[in-house]
């Protein structure tokens, strides 16, 4: 029966340290906590580059809102030309037909057709007076309407060539602008593949992260296994020693023996897997809407650097918080005359249509208040 009961036991130590998984060494698990280091300082870096990124096309996306309210200035300067340039033809037709009229009048003056004969013929020296200034005024007021005519076609000509200059400056304007657009395109969706590998490098984190508490919780149920398997071990051990000392005795006696043996095994709890939340993303791209805006700043007391997508607000704080039902969290979403921001954070207060706008500073959230803007969602 000793000898029974020893190999029980021996079976059973060894049966159980093959059920234990072999701890990982310390030197795998110092490598996994390195690789995580890294890729948070990746993510980080990652941060930056996607906050300049924002940065330079809501830069582009402002400076093309003035280029679009130049080319409306320069539309309404092309209209005022157009009207003075009709209004001034005809002042022009009108100079030069009153000007013809008064040539032919002249023309059928007595005066005009022999001026000499005229002044010869007077009866007198006062009557040749007379004459000699009706000549000059009539030949003095012909020149000063053609004069007034020629200066009206020259106030014409330079009013058209001001409209050329403008209709040309509008071009150019109009061919900046569609320039503008494919670069804030570009932008954008350079942005949208820094999102995304941003967004890869965080859940590498996460799967990371998952995996280093993994390992601790192996070790940790491994190292219980052991102390349990030892614990039995001792207990079998003394068992035994308490059974050969009652049954010294009666050895000799008996010829036969039943041995009962009782095992129980455990069932470690299986984790549950988790379950990801996907929400239904509402399709607004390219549409404005007029929503309220607050302003927030990490700076604030209470407040935390990090938003509720896990963004770090110091290191890319063009960040608004939404409603995700309104607005999904993730997008790339459009202030008009503040730029591009990632919808990155939530908030009790931040229900329906209303977002709540990071700020560097206090200063600058507390003069923001609280504002009707439109936004769009870019997708």
């Amino acid at each position: 029966m000793n000898k029974w009961i020893k190999r029980i036991v021996a079976f059973a130590f060894i049966a159980t340290q093959f059920l234990v998984i072999p701890p990982v060494s310390a030197s795998s698990l110092e490598n996994i906590q390195n690789q995580k280091k890294e890729v948070e300082t990746e993510v980080t870096q990652l941060q930056k580059e996607v906050n300049n990124k924002l940065t330079e096309t809501s830069e582009l996306s402002i400076a093309l809102e003035q280029l679009k309210e130049e080319i409306k200035e320069h539309e309404a300067s092309i209209d005022q030309t157009e009207d003075e340039i009709a209004q001034q033809e005809i002042v022009v037709q009108e100079r030069y037909e009153y000007t013809a009229d008064q040539l032919k009048a002249l023309q059928k003056s007595e005066v005009n057709q022999n001026i000499i004969l005229s002044l010869l013929q007077a009866e007198s020296l006062t009557d040749l007076v007379n004459k000699a200034y009706a000549a000059t005024v009539l030949t003095g007021a012909s020149e000063e309407q053609l004069n007034e005519a020629q200066a009206e076609q020259e106030k014409l000509d330079e009013l058209k060539e001001n409209l050329l200059v403008y209709k040309e400056e509008l071009n150019s304007k109009q061919e900046q602008t569609v320039e503008q657009q494919a670069t804030l395109e570009n932008k954008l969706a350079d942005l949208k593949t820094t999102l995304a590998a941003n967004q890869d490098q965080l859940e590498e984190l996460d799967a990371k992260e998952a995996a280093i508490h993994a390992e601790e919780e192996r070790k940790r149920v491994a190292a219980e296994q052991r102390k349990a398997t030892e614990e039995q071990r001792k207990a079998a051990e003394q068992e035994q020693t308490k059974v050969e000392v009652a049954s010294a005795p009666k050895q000799a006696e008996q010829k036969k023996s039943n041995t009962t043996t009782t095992s129980s095994s455990q069932k470690k709890p299986t984790p549950s897997n988790e379950k990801n939340e996907n929400q239904e993303n509402k399709d607004q791209s390219g549409s404005w809407m007029s929503i309220q805006s607050t302003g927030y700043s990490t700076q604030e007391p209470g407040l935390s650097t990090h938003t509720a997508t896990g963004i770090d607000l110091r290191v890319n704080p063009r960040v608004i918080a939404v409603d995700p039902s309104v607005i999904p969290l993730g997008s790339l979403v459009e202030i008009q005359g503040l730029g591009v921001y990632v919808a990155g954070d939530t908030g009790g207060a931040i229900n329906g249509r209303i977002i709540d706008i990071h700020f560097s500073t206090v200063s600058q959230a507390m003069n923001w208040g609280r504002r009707t803007v439109n936004v769009r969602i870019i997708n």
